[in-house]
């Protein structure tokens, strides 16, 4: 059986890198990745956006080679903005592409700290609830 791959939104990998949050959960499952039955994936915008933000608010130099050193970076088609164009019940566009690449990039889950994703039409947890729920 391969690994469970588990897509990261760029809250949780933002929360990695800066330890903005605090209280260690991002860590936690980045961490999971590591124990060899999940597969920790985030998009290319994920990738982007967290490296822009960690220079911009953070003044934090991260490079690609940094997010790949912890997690797979799916690359993004315009196949995925069409099935996003579609997915009418996501309110939020960047939460609709965003699911879309999970949904290409074989992902089971989504780990989000947005609260948006209530109509995604996958599994969604918070980083709490995954870590909680997490079988090493």
């Amino acid at each position: 059986m391969g690994k469970m791959r588990v897509f990261i939104d760029t809250n949780v990998l933002l929360d990695f890198f800066t330890g903005r949050m605090g209280d260690g959960l991002a860590e936690k499952v980045i961490l999971c990745g590591k124990s060899g039955k999940y597969e920790m994936c985030v998009s290319i915008l994920s990738a982007v956006n967290t490296i822009y933000m960690a220079d911009r608010c953070y003044r934090l130099k991260l490079k690609a080679e940094d997010i790949g050193s912890v997690c797979t970076v799916l690359g993004q088609r315009i196949e995925q903005w069409k099935t996003a164009c579609g997915m009418t019940e996501v309110e939020d566009f960047e939460d609709a592409i965003q699911t879309a690449c999970a949904i290409d990039g074989r992902c089971s889950v989504i780990i989000s700290r947005d609260r948006h994703y209530d109509k995604c039409p996958m599994t969604v947890f918070s980083p709490q609830e995954f870590v909680g729920r997490v079988v090493l």
